[in-house]
């Protein structure tokens, strides 16, 4: 089963633009997996103690399901 990446910008502990990241994710798994998911990012997403402070990446690797979520500087 293929896989997607989904990057979203994450500033001073704040993920921005989560409407658009998950409507995005929710359309892609539905046009190539068939299934419709049920992704809530606000609840699936922790960002950690150490990225509170400046910006990161935060990305999310999934199929019809999440499969990683990481943050990178």
């Amino acid at each position: 089963m293929s896989q997607l990446l989904e990057t979203i910008q994450c500033k001073n502990g704040k993920l921005l633009h989560l409407f658009f990241h998950q409507t995005r994710m929710k359309r892609a798994t539905f046009e190539l997996f068939g299934k419709q998911s049920d992704f809530n990012l606000i609840n699936l997403i922790a960002v950690p103690d150490e990225c509170q402070t400046g910006l990161f990446r935060c990305r999310v690797l999934y199929s019809s399901q999440i499969e990683k979520i990481e943050f990178l500087p």
